[in-house]
């Protein structure tokens, strides 16, 4: 870095944000010779990046010889446009799906972020001309969180972590679903591998065993740092400098002063979305899209979309979301409502007691279906899962409440109960009244359900009928053991149980309108020269769909790959 007449210092390359597509982007420069620095608004570093599952998705990608997966190019694509119809924008689509590889295994070679495969996680429509049954999906290995020193306290914890303690892997939370053998040995490592960390127990740390979106962000941390890329936490750029029709730096708050930053080649934005912005959600979304059950980082306030309107930048997919159910918990917190509603002996209602979608199907169909069956004369929101004693015997409710047979009612927190946010009755008559349903509705709506189990069939929303709804199943509990769908089980035992689940979000999926190379437009179609963006502060390629976990970190540590080699001049090599 170097001080420049009329700036505070310079650099050849700027990255806005420190979540995967930001640190990607900037190690990527830097590997190329350029002189990056990042700036991170929060105290912690990561963003919704750190939060999240860490799988991305990665057609054709370089461990699918391992994960037996037979997949080409040509396939995937199908599979893109059987997802998104006349809304896919083949010149993004196609662009992702060559490059998306090159950088997951630029990833493995020359960072401390590796990827395995991950065999059972299939697309989220798998039957689907070009779709598949795993292994597009590939989630971080796991690395000691020790490694990072100090940086391991800038680091907040991803959302899979069970009991608030114990961390766990993607693949290890589809083996813990089954309840199995299995299930109470992978179980049983996670679990001594925490209290046998004594050390990280004494310092009161949280696992150092660092998974999922913890494991990505850790490893490119600890390849920034290799690298002697500077990075500034607690530093907000508030303002981009434009030098004619180009963006030649940024003001940057930082030691509570305005630093002007001259980016001689570009800057980057990977600022997150606007989801923590309910007055941007509330001009652009759905009426009922609140900030108040999102699970995105407290920074995605919109900032990219502010500081873009001095160069007229261009917007698109604004009233879409990573859409998922969440629960809201007694302390304010949001977790991702994820493995639970695949389990057999349960279903969802509305506040007339009905079933209204496919409980088991992805986390984005079933949030978004919560918005839609919120209408006027059907309140949706909140909405309840339903579950008998059975389900409750076997089955995790979320990730904060074992099966009770591992941890029974009685040890759970006492105002789990007493608050209402649980409720328990020995009928579903007396359930009714607690979430004041009409009981008459909700008793005909669990004997409709139950009349589909012997069959397998759920003849009103087709539960169990895609592959998926059976990833997180369990074909070992109650008369499951011979029914024919996994994710089908009736809801008989008493007693019954209720949970309030909210329509939330990952974060916003709209933003800067960005060509397939991640220069940003404006809205007369032009390149803004010396402006890059990925992630979730632009558009999303994906649109207003969801095609697979990891739709979301794959586009933005491609395009922020993508956004560093063609600053760096290194286009040609993208081709590679």
């Amino acid at each position: 870095m170097s001080v420049i007449a009329d700036f505070d210092l310079a650099v050849d390359y700027l990255v806005v944000g420190s979540g995967g597509g930001g640190l990607l982007s900037a190690i990527v420069a830097s590997d190329a010779g350029l002189d990056v620095l990042v700036v991170e608004k929060g105290e912690y570093y990561g963003g919704t990046t750190a939060l999240s599952g860490g799988v991305v998705w990665i057609p054709n990608n370089h461990l699918k010889e391992k994960a037996g997966l037979d997949d080409s190019d040509e396939k995937a694509l199908r599979y893109l446009k059987s997802v998104m119809g006349d809304e896919a924008d083949l010149n993004k689509l196609n662009i992702y799906i060559k490059y998306a590889r090159i950088a997951a295994q630029y990833m493995d070679n020359n960072t401390e972020a590796r990827w395995r495969a991950h065999p059972k996680f299939m697309d989220y429509f798998p039957e689907n001309d070009g779709g598949t049954p795993g292994g597009r999906s590939i989630e971080p290995v796991p690395i000691n969180g020790k490694r990072l020193g100090r940086e391991r306290e800038r680091l907040p914890a991803s959302s899979a972590v069970i009991m608030k303690r114990f961390r766990m892997t993607a693949s290890e939370g589809n083996v813990i679903a089954a309840m199995n053998l299995k299930s109470y040995w992978c179980l049983a490592k996670i679990i001594a591998r925490y209290y046998l960390d004594i050390p990280s127990r004494l310092r009161g740390l949280s696992d150092a065993r660092l998974t999922n979106g913890s494991a990505l962000i850790g490893g490119l941390r600890l390849s920034l740092e290799k690298n002697n890329v500077p990075l500034w936490c607690d530093s907000p750029a508030v303002e981009l400098i434009v030098d004619g029709d180009k963006v030649a730096g940024c003001v940057v708050e930082h030691e509570a002063k305005k630093i002007r930053i001259r980016a001689t080649k570009g800057v980057l934005l990977a600022t997150g979305g606007f989801a923590q912005n309910q007055a941007l959600r509330s001009q652009y979304q759905v009426a009922s899209a609140s900030s108040e059950w999102t699970l995105s980082s407290v920074h995605s306030q919109g900032d990219a979309i502010t500081m873009t309107k001095a160069v007229d930048a261009a917007l698109e997919h604004m009233d879409t979301s990573w859409w998922t159910p969440v629960l809201k918990h007694r302390d304010g917190s949001n977790e991702f409502f994820l493995a639970s509603r695949g389990m057999p002996h349960s279903i969802m209602v509305d506040q007339r007691g009905k079933r209204f979608l496919n409980e088991a199907g992805s986390y984005d169909e079933v949030g978004k279906g919560i918005h839609r069956a919120n209408t006027e004369t059907a309140s949706a929101i909140p909405c309840y899962f339903i579950f008998d004693g059975t389900f409750r015997r076997n089955s995790p409710m979320g990730m904060q409440i074992p099966p009770s047979k591992i941890m029974p009612d009685s040890l759970l927190p006492a105002d789990i109960f007493a608050s209402g946010w649980l409720k328990k009755a020995d009928s579903l008559a007396e359930l009714a009244e607690q979430i004041s349903v009409d009981v008459d509705t909700l008793a005909e709506t669990v004997k409709r359900f139950n009349s589909f189990v012997p069959s397998g069939k759920d003849l009103d929303f087709r539960r169990g009928d895609s592959l998926h709804d059976h990833f997180f199943s369990n074909t070992k509990v109650g008369e499951n053991r011979e029914a024919p769908n996994p994710s089908l089980g009736g809801l008989v035992k008493p007693p019954f149980y209720a949970v309030e689940v909210f329509p939330g979000d990952l974060d916003t999926k709209g933003g800067l309108k960005t060509d397939e190379y991640a220069r940003v437009l404006n809205t007369k179609g032009e390149i803004v020269e010396g402006l890059y963006a990925a992630g979730n502060c632009a558009g999303s390629m994906m649109g207003n769909f969801y095609p697979a976990g990891g739709s979301t970190i794959g586009p933005s540590l491609t395009f922020g790959y993508i956004a560093a080699k063609l600053v760096a001049g290194k286009l040609d090599e993208l081709s590679l």
